[in-house]
């Protein structure tokens, strides 16, 4: 009893376990595909119209270089991580044309809104656990980027 006790206990340490950041199921007129962001693949297959890599699935990273920043415009965006809502905050008031967008790890727009005063409330509660890039802009550029960790 004790030697079954111990493989069992010794098989549930080893199970399989993946925590991703983001995922879903992409439907075309090939076939449907599930797919989670933030693993190592494990094998691959290629032919002339494209490649696999299959099993685990494939990490994902959001990397934002060159960003031109106006820093005559500071904003904070808070609580984060952010559970519920994420609160958008301009030191002084909005210029016209200000806006904020939301992306997803794989660079998929989720919001794109007008921002009409100091203070904005965005509801992420409808969102996924995962980091999210929130970018703020002005007519001139980009004027704010954060990430965001949605729990």
């Amino acid at each position: 009893a004790i030697i079954f006790s111990g493989l069992f206990l010794t098989g549930i340490s080893y199970a399989q376990q993946a925590t991703v950041s983001a995922g879903g199921v992409a439907t075309g007129s090939g076939g449907t595909v599930s797919y989670s962001i933030g693993q190592v693949a494990c094998a691959s297959a290629a032919s002339s119209s494209g490649y696999i890599n299959q099993g685990v699935q494939q990490p994902h990273e959001v990397l934002i270089t060159a960003i031109k920043e106006n820093n005559s415009i500071q904003v904070s965006a808070l609580p984060n991580p952010v559970s519920d809502n994420l609160q958008v905050v301009l030191a002084k008031e909005p210029v016209t044309g200000m806006y904020c967008q939301l992306f997803d790890l794989s660079g998929k727009m989720l919001m794109n809104r007008n921002i009409l005063s100091r203070t904005m409330q965005i509801d992420m509660s409808a969102y996924a656990p995962a980091v999210y890039t929130l970018r703020v802009c002005d007519e001139s550029g980009v004027t704010g980027t954060f990430k965001v960790i949605k729990k």
